[in-house]
């Protein structure tokens, strides 16, 4: 039954995702290296509105956002299809998130 599900929501997310000229620029400044960390992406586009295309809440995306190891793959490459990037650009964008805030966090106790 859980496949099911996940699959109907799949679906529902890839038929009420909107051609927001936002995703393309950031996309556009992803390819050439103008945004290097995932939370870069929302200098262009605000995270509610993609909060909001995913079916999240705000307070979890941010939340996910400032925790980024708490992203599920399944989110980040839904994430990739709304951006229109290649699933490995989204995990690198994702990783190097991680590492700025790995080595904020480390800076903070010191």
């Amino acid at each position: 039954m859980q496949a099911i599900t996940g699959n109907i929501q799949m679906k529902v997310f890839f038929l009420i995702m909107v051609d927001d000229p936002r995703y393309i620029a950031a996309k556009r400044m992803v390819e050439q290296g103008d945004i290097n960390t995932f939370n870069q992406l929302f200098s262009i586009i605000p995270k509610s509105i993609v909060a909001a295309d995913l079916g999240t809440q705000n307070v979890r995306f941010t939340t996910l956002m400032n925790h980024i190891e708490r992203f599920t793959l399944q989110e980040l490459f839904m994430l990739s299809k709304l951006f229109s990037l290649d699933e490995k650009a989204i995990l690198e964008l994702a990783y190097n998130q991680y590492t700025e805030q790995k080595r904020s966090k480390s800076g903070k106790t010191q």
